[in-house]
């Protein structure tokens, strides 16, 4: 990102708030490009909404699990 044009402290808060990497490949170019501010939020929350169909397609699997197991499944999938 910083090779890209971007401050290393943006970098650095980027890479904090936004965990998809999908979405920081969506952001970068529209932020080196000098787009508004909302486009880039448009854009990545655009890319993110499949995380939303795919949470809502593996729902009905995982809800007989009791939640702190579906908790521990999350964060071990996430590391």
């Amino acid at each position: 990102m910083v090779q890209s044009g971007l401050s290393v402290p943006l970098a650095l808060f980027m890479s904090l708030l936004v965990f998809a990497g999908s979405a920081q490949l969506t952001a970068l170019p529209l932020l080196v490009a000098g787009a508004p501010l909302w486009v880039v939020w448009a854009a990545a929350t655009c890319v993110n909404l499949r995380f939303v169909i795919f949470s809502a397609f593996w729902r009905p699997y995982f809800m007989p699990y009791p939640r702190a197991y579906r908790l521990r499944l999350a964060t071990s999938a996430a590391t």
